[in-house]
This record gives structure tokens, C-alpha cells and sequence, in this order.
């Protein structure tokens, strides 16, 4: 007995059929199996995309962003939106794979509109001449056809250069090359006014709401009732079907939504760090955390085939937390492929963890009120699949001469540690007070939430503020200072590839608002991050600011903590050191002086950063 849904799902899942799948395949997945309605969620940029080419004013399109984010997806909804009907788009889409994929329709304006559902299939002559005819249609004042193209991002640019040459057409391309470069790099989606298109990047539009949206269609999909109401295993309690039980988890029926909220905060730091999970991965994990096994290399996924003729209960093989993490994948090369997986592997979850979290999970005959909360709750995964290894290794891990117990312990206690991080609250569960972070090579990723949080409410927090100052100062000076009220941009002595600073390049700007230049906090919307951003008092200029991602705020924290700057992360060192010389030259390099200023800096009795002056007249 097999769900004909169970089955549908599994085509998401990360096996080798579905490495290549694409939205066009998405209709007819639904009509194969038999579903009664697809899993997608409301397209997030169709309003704008909409409003550009449906306008008074109709303008082109661009849909750019990586493989899987959407743009496909995007294009047939927009057609179905023009054509008003399911089977007439199925019609065209289809007819329009076997001629290249252009499609023209007329739009209700009287201009016609031409789709090309993806550059880079195109013969090289052909996309040339659609390149150029685009280019031409958005200099145009009244364009005859209005085009809506999906491409990556580097396809993109690669089609407009290659289009190029010293002929009028040629140089309006390369015009509008450089263009797009600049709107990529500044995040924006209008040109200027010489050019009349919008270009919407896809891999910037993963939100919450469509995670969530994505989450609800997959969960909450009518065809799970249908598909189980017939098999045995579908409403025992004691040994519950894995695939059901793994989803009521993801839902947070056992009163936790945390599972749900940590994946969502994952997608959220990934994206803050410039790792962007396209929406087809995240649908891959989706399926994964539910039909994912690791009983066979080979297979990856349950069917109901397996679950139903299983002799004993399969819950050691069928972990949703190891599979969030995808220890299912046996292939390392396929498991790095899945931009999740590997975002969760370089946080080292399974891996991290310290002697009170093991002494917890090893401590179970104990009346430890912390250590019942982690496991009073987990009837499948916790003690249930625990319970075994920790026998094997107490009555004979010392004896084998293989350490097989040992072996298996030790997989035993990063499965859990995978529990507790996917299940803890992000201030611990109630009496525990142990932070999932804990789990992590990024210690303080708690803590940065929480002020993304403040800051995106409008509150400043001035202690977050002085930590971020301090580590700056630390990294710039080599000193271990205690000061961060001020922020002290040095410079090397010596060396121009020295490691600190002893030679301040300006007097410090304060934390504060009295100062005669200041820092602050800010939420960086653009990049989801918050800012360090400097102001001078009285004067209203934009100046480098410091954006502060998930990375480097650890970075930062670890050294106002007392870790050494330049052995923990070069890349961050030179990161803020980079900021620090931009930062001088925009308030310093322009003063008239009629003597030259030399500002040495050391530390004071009690730790704080200080500067002795020097004067030489110039």
C-alpha cells in the first residue's frame, strides 16, 4: 500500500532524478501522480512585474537571481495571469520548449510582449539579435514589443557583453552592460532615466512570509488525509508512521514550533552572510526533513513500502533533525551541493558542544530538572534511540578492542546535539537555560538575531554598540584594550603589512551623540544586516560604513572576549582594517593643517586606549 502523495513528494527529495528539476516539470508531476493541487506559493515579485509591464507606461523586465530561485516560476505565472487559462498556458509553455522558449503574446496596452524563458539556451546568433532587439526596445520611446527575460545574473551580463560591438546597437548594449553591473552591485531594480526597464533579482526576495508560505503548502497540503486514510500505520500512537510523525514535529504539534522557527533563522543568517539558498533547495530540505532515511546508502528517502514492511520501528534511520542536516546524503559531493546543507555543516552542528550539554544527555538516571526537559517530550527521539548506544557502550565500550560502542556513541551524542539545537528555544528551553547556539561555531548568533530585532523596531542598543567598538579597537590597535566608548581608527608603525595599529589616523569618534563624530547602529534593509555607521555632527554626508554580518559580528564578539584578532579570522581582520583606512580618508583626509599632528595611542592604567600628541610645524 503506497501514498500516490508520499510518492510525489519524494521527487523533490535529493535524489539523483531530481538534482535537474525545474518548474516546468511541476505541472506535469501533478497530472502523473494524480495530486489534487501543486506545492507552490504565491509568486513574491508578480505585483511588480505586473505593474512594469501592464502599466501606462509598459517597461521590460529582467529576472535574474541563481539556479532555483523562482524566474521560470515567475514567467508562467505572469502568462497565466495574461491568458487566464490553465490548459491554453500549459498549451503555449509546452509549445514553446519545442521552439526555443519565446513566447509573444499581445499585451492589453497594444504592444506586444515577448517572453524568453531563459538566455543561455538560446543559439549564440539568435540571442545575440533578442539581446540587441531588447536593448533597442528600452531605448525606445514607444516600443512596439515589451520584453520579460529570465536569466542568471552572470547570463545575463555575459549576453549584453557579447552583443557588444562598435556599431550604434552594439554600443547601446554595452551601455546597458554596464548599467545592470552597477544596479547588481547597489541592489537596485530601476536604471536611470536613460533606460526604460526594471531588473528584479530573485535571490533577494526569500523572506519569512515565503518560507512560511512554503512550509504551510507542503504541511498543510490536503492530500496527506487523503493519501494516508487507507494505510494501517497511519493512526498508531506507540510506533507511529516516521514520515507523519516527522511532519507533526515540523508543525510543532508537540507545542514546540522552534523546529520550524530555527530553519527559518538559519535561511535568515545564510542570507546575511552571502550565502543564498535558492527556494528549490529549501523545498529539497522540506522533503528531506520528513521522507529522509539513512537506512541505505543508495536511498535516501522513504517510501510507504518500507515503512510498511519494516519488522521493527525504523526511527534510528528516519532522525528529522539529522536529516535537517542532511546526514542521510551519504555522497559528501551531493550533500555540499545543497547550499543548506553545507551552510550547516560549516556551522559544525553535531559537532560543537561543551562538557554541560554532554554531561546533560549522558546523565540519564537523574532527577536533573534541565536534563528531563530536553527529553520528556521526545517519545521517539530522544531516550527511545538513545537509550541503546549508551548501554552497549556501559556494558562493553572498554572491553572491544574495535571501540565499535565507542563508535557508536559518539554518533549517538551528535544526533542528539542535533535535536537539542533544532529543538531549544533560542533563550534554552524552560529550565535549562542553555542557548542552541551552544551547538554552533557561531556562539552569538542568538544575540545578533536579537539585535537585527531591535534595530529593525527602531530600538539602539548601546551595549551591542560598545562590544562592536571594542572589537574594532582591539583588531586596529593589537592592544587589549577595555575601551568601547570610542571608536580609535590606527594605523600600522613599521610595516605597512603589520598586524595593529599604534598610530591613530584622527582623533576617536565617540559612541555617543555629544561627540564631534559619532557611531551608531543601524538595520541595513538591503542586506538584512545591521550596520556601524559614522556621522559628523553638523554635517549631513554619507560616509563607509561597516556592514555587519552574522560572520563578523562573531568575529567581533570573540575578540572583545580576548580571542587574538588576526589568528581567528584573517578575513575579517582585513575586513575591518579595510573600513578603518576608507573611514580616515573620508574624515581625515582633507584637513588643512599648517602642523602636522602625530597621534600616538597606548593604553592607561586601567586599560583604556589613550593618545599622546606630537605637533610638527610644517
Amino acid at each position: 500500500m503506497s501514498s500516490r502523495f508520499i510518492d510525489f513528494l519524494s521527487q523533490y527529495g535529493p535524489s539523483a532524478a531530481t538534482d535537474a528539476l525545474v518548474d516546468e516539470h511541476a505541472p506535469v508531476l501533478v497530472e502523473e501522480f494524480g495530486i489534487s493541487c501543486p506545492i507552490e506559493i504565491p509568486p513574491p515579485r508578480m505585483k511588480e512585474i505586473s505593474a512594469a509591464l501592464l502599466g501606462a507606461e509598459p517597461r521590460s523586465v529582467f529576472l535574474t537571481g541563481t539556479a532555483g530561485d523562482g524566474k521560470t516560476f515567475h514567467l508562467r505565472k505572469f502568462l497565466l495571469e495574461l491568458v487566464g487559462s490553465d490548459a491554453e498556458t500549459s498549451t503555449i509553455w509546452t509549445n514553446a520548449s519545442n521552439s526555443g522558449g519565446i513566447i509573444e503574446r499581445d499585451l492589453p496596452s497594444g504592444r506586444k510582449l515577448r517572453i524568453i524563458r531563459d538566455v543561455s539556451a538560446l543559439p549564440a546568433g539568435e540571442k545575440i539579435a533578442q539581446v540587441r532587439a531588447a536593448a533597442n526596445s528600452i531605448r525606445s520611446a514607444q516600443p512596439e514589443t515589451i520584453f520579460l527575460v529570465a536569466a542568471n545574473d552572470g547570463q545575463l551580463l555575459d549576453s549584453f557583453f557579447a552583443a557588444g560591438s562598435d556599431d550604434e546597437a552594439g554600443s547601446l548594449c554595452r551601455k546597458i552592460y554596464q548599467e545592470m553591473i552597477r544596479m547588481m552591485r547597489t541592489g537596485q531594480e530601476t536604471p536611470k532615466p536613460d533606460f526604460a526597464f526594471s531588473m528584479f533579482n530573485l535571490s533577494h526576495t526569500l523572506d519569512d512570509a515565503s518560507l512560511d508560505a512554503l512550509l504551510d503548502t507542503i504541511l498543510g497540503h490536503p492530500d496527506w488525509e487523503s493519501g494516508c486514510s487507507s494505510c494501517p500505520r497511519a493512526a498508531e500512537v506507540v510506533n507511529p508512521c516516521p514520515i507523519r510523525y516527522n511532519r507533526s514535529l515540523l508543525i510543532g504539534s508537540d507545542g514546540s514550533e522552534s523546529f520550524r522557527t530555527r530553519i527559518k533563522t538559519l535561511v535568515r543568517l545564510a542570507a546575511a552572510n552571502d550565502q543564498h539558498i535558492p527556494i528549490r533547495y529549501l523545498l529539497m530540505l522540506i522533503v528531506n526533513v520528513l521522507l529522509g532515511s539513512s537506512q541505505k546508502p543508495g536511498r535516501p528517502l522513504l517510501n510507504c513500502a518500507t515503512i510498511i514492511k519494516a519488522k521493527t520501528p525504523l526511527y534510528r534511520f528516519t532522525n528529522p533533525y539529522n536529516n535537517a542536516c542532511g546526514v542521510n546524503i551519504r555522497d559528501p559531493e551531493k550533500r555540499r551541493k545543497n547550499p543548506f546543507f553545507a551552510m550547516v555543516a560549516s556551522l559544525g552542528i553535531g559537532m560543537e558542544t561543551d562538557n554541560e550539554i554532554d554531561a546533560l544527555l549522558l546523565a540519564r538516571h537523574t532527577d536533573n530538572p534541565a536534563r528531563k526537559s530536553l527529553f520528556e517530550k521526545d517519545t521517539i527521539y530522544g531516550d527511545r534511540i538513545f537509550d541503546g548506544p549508551l548501554d552497549h557502550y556501559a556494558k562493553r565500550g572498554s572491553e572491544r578492542q574495535d571501540a565499535q560502542e565507542a563508535k557508536d556513541l559518539r554518533e549517538a551524542l551528535q544526533t542528539q546535539r542535533r535535536r537539542l539545537f533544532f529543538k531549544l528555544g533560542d533563550e534554552g528551553s524552560s529550565g535549562t537555560g542553555i542557548s542552541p547556539w551552544r551547538l554552533t561555531v557561531f556562539r552569538h548568533a542568538g544575540e545578533y538575531e536579537q539585535i537585527c530585532t531591535a534595530l529593525k523596531s527602531g530600538n539602539a542598543s548601546g551595549e551591542a554598540l560598545r562590544q562592536i567598538v571594542l572589537g574594532i579597537n582591539r583588531t586596529l590597535t593589537g592592544l587589549m584594550a577595555s575601551d568601547g566608548e570610542k571608536l580609535w581608527l590606527t594605523g600600522v608603525v613599521g610595516r605597512a603589512d603589520g598586524t595593529g595599529g599604534r598610530l591613530a589616523m584622527g582623533e576617536p569618534l565617540g559612541a555617543v551623540a555629544s561627540s564631534w563624530a559619532r557611531v551608531q547602529l543601524q538595520f541595513d534593509a538591503d542586506r538584512s544586516c545591521p550596520a556601524l555607521v559614522a556621522a559628523e555632527k553638523g554635517i549631513s554626508r554619507e560616509l563607509p560604513r561597516l556592514t555587519i554580518t552574522p560572520l563578523l559580528f562573531e568575529y567581533l564578539k570573540r575578540v572583545a572576549g580576548g580571542s587574538l584578532p588576526s589568528s581567528f579570522s584573517r578575513q575579517c581582520h582585513q575586513e575591518i582594517r579595510h573600513f578603518a583606512v576608507r573611514l580616515a580618508s573620508a574624515l581625515y583626509g582633507h584637513a588643512d593643517q599648517e602642523t602636522t599632528v602625530i597621534r600616538m595611542v597606548d593604553l592607561d592604567a586601567v586599560g583604556r586606549l589613550h593618545e599622546n600628541i606630537l605637533e610638527i610645524g610644517t
